[in-house]
């Protein structure tokens, strides 16, 4: 029996989010439910099925959008960024942007920085204001163009936020 496509999409947000461990003496800019989302194949596809029904969409629209998504995640590693903050220390502002530095990191200690930064988009469920943005790394290692999913069983992103550093710990799932 299938399961309701946003049951699934909301399962799998769950299954690929991790909380961020704030750096032993950083000052805690953000709140306990700031989280990061990784947005895998198995979740895009369950975003797009929630959205065709949601919005009704017909066959050939829903097609396009998960050849779009299929295209996107086969060029990047997409993480999707939840962050929850006091205003006073986090506030709320739109050059958020320019507040945080990512960088990427997989077991054979290639480091990359992002090559877009997306704010909004298709992020799921905003909550009290909370700022939302999707950061695309390079799937590849720029070096040796060896896939990074084939080879590395963890990916470590960082996050420097107003000089604060979180850092997210993601299993590489075979997916």
């Amino acid at each position: 029996q299938r399961v309701d496509p946003f049951i699934e999409e909301f399962l799998l947000r769950d299954r690929y989010s991790v909380r961020g461990q704030l750096a032993q003496g950083d000052a805690a800019v953000l709140g306990e439910h700031s989280k990061v989302t990784w947005y895998t194949w198995p979740l895009a596809q369950a975003w797009v099925d929630n959205q065709a029904l949601q919005q009704q969409w017909n066959r050939d629209t829903r097609e396009q959008i998960l050849l779009r998504e299929q295209r996107s995640l086969d060029q990047h590693l997409v993480f999707q960024v939840y962050l929850e903050g006091s205003p006073e220390l986090l506030g709320l502002k739109p050059e958020i942007q320019q507040r945080i530095e990512a960088q990427l990191k997989a077991d054979d200690d290639v480091v990359l920085d992002p090559v877009e930064y997306q704010e909004g988009g298709h992020l799921g469920l905003a909550q009290r204001g909370v700022p939302t943005f999707a950061l695309h790394f390079p799937r590849r290692n720029p070096k040796t163009g060896a896939d990074l999913m084939a080879q590395s069983h963890w990916l470590h992103l960082v996050l420097l936020i107003d000089g604060s550093r979180y850092f997210f710990h993601f299993p590489v799932q075979r997916l």
